[in-house]
């Protein structure tokens, strides 16, 4: 590479570095000139980027650090997939999460078809949309009533409602995750969302009571839960699931690391009318202390994935091999030979089943969930 193309890279590292946002804009349009002449030279600024399992851009370069850096990130995105990143113009789903203060460039929206877009916390630009737009809840005052009717929502609740709602605007909600909020804050969320038709739901974390939740059963689909003793007391929790497809029961209190804790808290046993959830093809009922499976657990005949790392099992339940449309088994057993057992019979019985052995395990987030049951 010549000295002069060199000093051009160095020139438009240091140009994407600014402080000031007008400056790097105007940047911006000079460098996307040189890309236009010569594609080549993006791949000498900037180096291919890939979106992982769950839809989080990866593999930024680290000369890259002005306080507008998210911006530089998203902009990078799109110029990687105007120059032909077939890769990244076909992604579904893309999870901006992470990212703080975006300016969207004005060609993001022509270069990305997509299914989910979690917008970022904070953002300005061409805001672009989706089949569904995952939004923190304080940034709806950011998206005007024209672009709220043509997208539908995902609110990732982050304080009290900001704003009001009218008829048209609920029924564009087709999710909400409420598990960083207090049990106060989703029972003002709860009066304001009763007539959505949510599909997707995380409940607060500190949920013990079905009091006050809206009646969505009619259209949810995939639901996080807490496992928490008092949620399954009685069979409130089924009349308000049962046409659930997606359920995550993990017990995120409790640590795969540290096992002092395995007893303090989660299911013991799964309730009864688990069994009766005829939907059901995701399950996780992961680290919780359960000793034993349901006998009536083969009746849920559309069971395709279950997830029972980290639980307390010890002897092989055999209702797995009664689970004929089960494809994919997440495990984790600490003895190795009760493990080989588990593998040897399911292997045996099961030939189209993979099965996962776990090592550590994240929380899931709802839309980790709403990837997974796709």
């Amino acid at each position: 590479m010549s000295a002069s193309i060199q000093q051009k890279i160095a020139r438009c590292i240091q140009a994407l570095n600014v402080e000031s946002l007008d400056r790097l804009y105007s940047n911006m349009k000079v460098i996307e000139g040189y890309i236009q002449r010569k594609p080549i030279f993006l791949e000498w600024l900037h180096g291919q980027l890939t979106i992982n399992d769950v839809g989080i851009p990866i593999g930024f370069s680290n000369r890259f650090h002005s306080s507008h850096l998210d911006t530089v990130k998203v902009w990078f995105l799109t110029m990687h997939a105007i120059c032909g990143d077939m890769c990244l113009q076909g992604i579904d789903a893309l999870n901006l999460s992470a990212f703080n203060n975006v300016n969207f460039p004005p060609q993001f929206q022509d270069y990305f078809t997509l299914s989910r877009l979690w917008l970022p916390n904070h953002f300005s630009g061409t805001v672009p949309e989706a089949e569904v737009c995952w939004i923190y809840s304080s940034n709806l005052v950011l998206i005007d009533d024209t672009h709220f009717q043509r997208c539908e929502w995902t609110l990732v609740l982050d304080g009290p409602p900001s704003i009001s709602f009218d008829m048209n605007m609920v029924n564009q909600i087709r999710g909400v995750d409420a598990t960083a909020i207090s049990l106060t804050l989703w029972v003002e969320w709860c009066s304001v969302l009763k007539d959505a038709p949510i599909q997707y739901c995380a409940f607060p974390k500190d949920l013990t009571r079905w009091d006050g939740i809206p009646d969505w059963v009619n259209t949810l689909r995939v639901v996080k839960l807490p496992p928490n003793l008092e949620l399954f007391a009685e069979s409130t929790w089924f009349e308000r699931c049962m046409n659930v497809e997606v359920l995550c029961l993990r017990n995120e209190q409790r640590t795969t690391v540290k096992w002092i804790d395995r007893h303090a808290n989660g299911l013991k046993v799964l309730p009864d009318e688990l069994t009766r959830l005829q939907h059901l093809r995701w399950l996780d009922v992961s680290m919780n202390p359960i000793q034993q499976m349901p006998e009536e657990f083969h009746t849920l005949k559309a069971l395709q994935t279950l997830n029972l790392a980290y639980t307390d099992l010890e002897a092989f339940p055999n209702v797995l091999l009664n689970l004929h449309k089960l494809r994919e088994l997440f495990i984790r057993n600490t003895n190795a030979t009760s493990t080989r057992t588990w593998l040897h019979l399911l292997s045996n019985q099961h030939t189209g089943l993979c099965i996962h052995r776990v090592v550590s395990q994240e929380r899931l987030s709802l839309w980790d969930l709403c990837l997974a049951g796709v």
